[in-house]
């Protein structure tokens, strides 16, 4: 599962795709987001944002960076599973999820990570359907790691925090265009008590211009995974 498992350089310039696995992490002192990225105008990207608690040890502002300048001759994507690296990022799929390890410095500052996304429920595929004219007009969404546990670390200006919590992992891949006469525009959501795993979660998301491409899962005790489609207006309640 996972799409195109990174499309071929060439075929992502050809139809301008871009491809994404994107890693959130929930924890009582700090929550975030790391991306590894490629497309058909760069080599490859990473973007994070972290989000401190107020009295978390790496302070309370929020942090965000983002890169895409990397040349191509230090990246990597597999073609047959997820396993990529960009520079010192690397991604490393797993029989139970994901090892990804990976620094990325903007200016004077630093953020590194070491975590271990293991999976509570088996990968679900969300959707894969055109929304233009043309026959590579398409997009695709899957659900990696629809409810994980997250352990290990993160540091901050060489400060670190100990990640022990929940997380999700998803992959977008096609034609999700962000110009600015053309935008894709999406909306997701989530649902889930990060004291109990097993709990039902809730995970949603739907695409406009096409919402007809809507998904909705409910997740319960570990191993009941319900699917839903959905239209824009059912998807609108749920926010």
């Amino acid at each position: 599962m996972g799409g195109f498992h990174w499309r071929p350089p060439a075929e992502r310039r050809k139809f301008l795709f871009v491809e994404w696995v994107y890693f959130k992490f929930f924890t009582p002192t700090v929550d975030g987001i790391l991306v590894y990225g490629t497309s058909g105008s760069f080599a490859g990207a990473m973007m994070l944002q972290i989000f401190p608690s107020a009295g978390s040890p790496i302070g309370d502002r929020p942090i965000r960076m983002v890169r895409h300048d990397y040349d191509a001759a230090d990246t990597y994507f597999s073609t047959t599973n997820h396993d990529a690296f960009v520079d010192v990022n690397t991604l490393v799929e797993q029989p139970t999820g994901y090892h990804i390890i990976g620094a990325v410095r903007q200016g004077p500052s630093i953020v590194e990570w070491d975590l271990d996304f293991t999976r509570r429920y088996p990968q679900q595929h969300g959707f894969f359907g055109p929304f233009g004219d043309l026959w590579f007009d398409y997009l695709g969404w899957d659900l990696l790691c629809p409810l994980a546990k997250v352990d290990g670390t993160l540091k901050v200006n060489g400060v670190p925090v100990t990640i022990d919590g929940a997380g999700y992992t998803d992959t977008n891949f096609g034609r999700w265009l962000f110009t600015i006469d053309t935008t894709t525009h999406w909306n997701w959501v989530m649902s889930f008590d990060p004291a109990d795993l097993d709990a039902p979660c809730v995970i949603g998301m739907n695409v406009r211009p096409k919402p007809e491409l809507g998904r909705l899962f409910l997740m319960d005790d570990g191993t009941t995974v319900e699917r839903f489609d959905t239209d824009a207006s059912t998807f609108d309640h749920y926010q």
